[in-house]
């Protein structure tokens, strides 16, 4: 108990001090603002960045959004910040001590947003941490027990201001819901058992490592999906649903007799780019594609798509209906064998000029040089997400691309008026 009660207060010691500690570092410096639950992941967070970046928590627990409204100056400090990673949300849902502020959902997403204008301004990259799920019974202390609908608008509310400020987000949620049992201290408390508390840390670690990394490369990052609906993305009605922040891929193909089918984003015709998205795949076969051209063999078979894929069965290289003379398919295995199924991982996929690198979870799988000039190699094309089959059960979040060298074309012509199928 010492142990950890000194830990706590290493952190609130080091967020005191501000900028002024942080300006004599040459690390980037990461900035945790949030609750008593940050407070539990955020030694383990600084443990897996030891070396690579200095992580502070702000001083003292930053509560609800009233209090980080009226604190964030203090705990923003002189200095400058390479990355800001913030939540506001249980103590919004619960109203611990302050039940006569307005604490309902509409006031909730008005103050975040003026938190999320106030951080923009400070130039760092920003990580919204979604919160962590509510009790299943009334909250021991304040004997408030939020209902699953009420949680759900002050989680909608979240992802609309992140949406409107092009935020960054580490879905701690859908990380944690699944597994709450698990991990929570009880069914009357919203906080975490020690193993909770680490996994939590390093989803956090794994999110502020990959905007790091991403953020040496150049360019901005663009959200490819809102977390609310479909919009920029063509595909079946039949298989493809947005439901709990996430894209879902699950029914059966409603356009035509194939049994494959792709959700497609001709919004950016992509060239040199990064590409990260976060998927969990339950069971079958799926794969994000890239680089993609409309399949032109068959006209009816509106979401076909080809190009590179990375299978997310191993995150190997694909290539799905070559025009290569040489009919390449499977073109080069992953190394460390396939991703964990009914667990969310993060993919990595690098396309610069013809080298092509996957990375899973922070490490490399896959590295492959096209030098294929019979049609194989493609230069650019749109992203795709796979439905393979009809057993396949996909989800996708975090989707995001930041592109490095822009292609000439802005987008594409062929298919670009397709529109989703009508469910049945």
């Amino acid at each position: 108990m010492k142990k950890l009660l000194a830990g706590v207060l290493f952190f609130a010691l080091i967020g005191m001090s501000g900028g002024v500690a942080a300006a004599r570092d040459p690390l980037p410096k990461v900035l945790i603002v949030g609750d008593s639950i940050s407070y539990g992941y955020t030694p383990r967070v600084a443990e897996v960045l030891k070396g690579q970046a200095t992580v502070v928590h702000c001083a003292g627990n930053a509560g609800p959004t009233m209090r980080g409204v009226a604190n964030i100056e203090r705990w923003l400090g002189k200095g400058k910040w390479d990355v800001i990673l913030f939540n506001f949300g249980l103590w919004d849902m619960y109203g611990w001590k302050y039940e006569k502020v307005d604490r309902s959902p509409e006031a909730y997403e008005k103050r975040l947003d003026a938190l999320a204008t106030r951080l923009k301004k400070t130039g760092a990259k920003l990580i919204w941490a979604t919160t962590t799920p509510a009790c299943p019974k009334a909250e021991w202390n304040c004997k408030v027990k939020v209902e699953p609908a009420s949680e759900a608008k002050y989680q909608s509310a979240a992802r609309r201001v992140m949406k409107k400020h092009d935020i960054a987000v580490a879905d701690l949620y859908a990380f944690m819901k699944p597994q709450l049992a698990k991990y929570a201290v009880s069914e009357t408390d919203v906080h975490y058992k020690k193993e909770g508390k680490k996994l939590l840390g390093e989803q956090v670690a794994a999110k502020i490592k990959s905007i790091l990394a991403g953020g040496a490369a150049g360019g901005e990052w663009i959200s490819l999906f809102n977390g609310t609906d479909l919009k920029g993305w063509q595909g079946d009605a039949g298989i493809w649903r947005v439901k709990d922040g996430c894209i879902e891929g699950r029914g059966a193909c409603t356009d035509h007799k194939g049994y494959k089918s792709y959700l497609i984003n001709r919004s950016h015709i992509l060239k040199d780019f990064i590409v990260e998205v976060e998927f969990n795949m339950a069971r079958g076969n799926s794969g994000v594609n890239y680089r993609c051209h409309d399949y032109d063999k068959d006209p009816k078979k509106l979401y076909e798509v080809s190009g590179y894929q990375a299978d997310i069965s191993g995150i190997g290289l694909w290539d799905i209906y070559t025009t290569s003379k040489a009919k390449r398919y499977s073109v080069k295995k992953a190394t460390g064998g396939r991703a964990k199924g009914n667990q969310w991982h993060t993919l990595r996929i690098e396309a610069i000029d013809n080298k092509l690198t996957h990375t899973l979870n922070g490490v490399k799988s896959m590295e492959f040089v096209d030098t294929d000039t019979r049609g194989g190699l493609r230069e650019k094309g749109f992203i795709a997400l796979e439905f393979h089959d009809n057993g396949t059960n996909i989800k996708f979040r975090n989707i995001r691309v930041k592109i490095l060298t822009p292609a000439t074309e802005k987008k594409a012509t062929k298919g670009s008026t397709a529109k989703p199928a009508t469910k049945k």
